[in-house]
């Protein structure tokens, strides 16, 4: 290890430093390594400089030999004798989308016009939607909807569909294998925890014992999403809300279906002109490191942010209330 003078950190492998501990995102494998927060300088500040040059500092050299053969372990990075040929990953957040994302919800009181509301999703290049249904639909009828994405900019969807015996495995798997954007199905309500992949199209079936809303805004580590493009939005942009789109049961245009602020009607409004508007993006520019709490965590270019729900309402910086996780006790309560 002597004759080794750098370390090199894969560009995919990204530190995070939080408050009492540190972290390294491996953007390529999804996963993530708890690291001190020394470790955290040692690859940041001092990243340029040689191994020798970084013990003489740290006067520590069997725990910087330590550190670099975990990292070399979990296959992070390699030693080096130059960094000259890898310059740092570009990290800067490009989308052609107005809108990334939507959510539609449906009930038995919504008057929605699809075919007009695909269009106008497609309109600002939306590539993902999800909707939610708050009653039952039969599924002929639900695949008359989905039928009329076929022209649409739409990647994927997402339906959520209250439980009914009729959406038993057979005909929902089908239903998958015949509408290939439809990538997850999640039947709520359910009286017992099931789920099925499909592997022909990648798509799932799931059936949950929780409601609708029940999990919505809630932070736990099997919701964190570790990955280049979610690191990318969250140094700049608000993770949940940016480039996002809701139209609610009753039509209306809002950030988030949990938000009281409305923006218009699908039905009467032009759906370009509303999410190009400075009063429906400005929540878009909140990211992690504006937020109290989150700025000191570890997780948050991994964690989806809240705005709906916060620990206080006067305060739109304020910690999302549903998240129960202390950065500076390290402790999930």
């Amino acid at each position: 290890m002597k004759k080794i003078r750098f370390f090199y950190l894969y560009a995919c492998c990204i530190p995070v430093k939080g408050t009492e501990r540190s972290l390294i995102m491996d953007t390529q494998r999804n996963n993530f390594y708890f690291i001190p927060n020394v470790l955290f300088e040692i690859l940041t500040k001092h990243r340029t400089k040689s191994i020798s040059k970084i013990k003489k500092i740290y006067h520590e050299e069997q725990a910087i030999d330590d550190f670099f053969d975990f990292l070399i372990e979990k296959e992070c990075g390699l030693f080096m004798n130059t960094l000259g040929s890898f310059p740092q990953m570009d990290l800067d957040y490009q989308c052609p989308s107005l809108i990334t994302n939507a959510i539609i919800e449906t009930d038995r009181n919504s008057q929605h016009n699809y075919a007009s509301m695909f269009t106008q999703l497609s309109n600002v290049n939306c590539l993902a939607i999800e909707m939610r249904f708050y009653d039952f639909i039969a599924l002929q009828d639900l695949k008359k909807i989905v039928d009329q994405t076929y022209d649409s900019t739409f990647r994927s969807i997402n339906i959520f569909l209250p439980y009914s015996a009729t959406y038993e495995q057979d005909a929902m798997k089908k239903f998958l294998l015949q509408n290939v954007r439809v990538q997850h199905v999640i039947i709520y309500d359910a009286p017992q925890f099931s789920f099925m992949m499909e592997e022909q199209n990648s798509s799932c079936l799931e059936y949950v014992a929780h409601t609708m809303d029940e999990k919505c805004g809630y932070v736990s580590p099997k919701y964190f999403r570790v990955n280049r493009e979610m690191f990318c939005e969250s140094i700049k942009w608000n993770n949940c809300l940016n480039r996002k789109v809701s139209i609610c049961k009753d039509g209306s245009i809002r950030n988030c279906p949990a938000m009281a602020q409305q923006f218009g009607n699908i039905a009467t409004c032009d759906l370009k002109h509303v999410v190009t508007q400075k009063a429906f993006t400005k929540l878009w520019n909140i990211n992690k490191n504006k937020i109290m709490v989150c700025r000191d965590c570890e997780f948050r270019y991994m964690c989806h942010d809240c705005r709906a729900f916060i620990t206080d309402s006067n305060n739109i910086y304020s910690k999302p209330l549903h998240c129960k996780y202390n950065p500076y006790e390290t402790i999930w309560s």
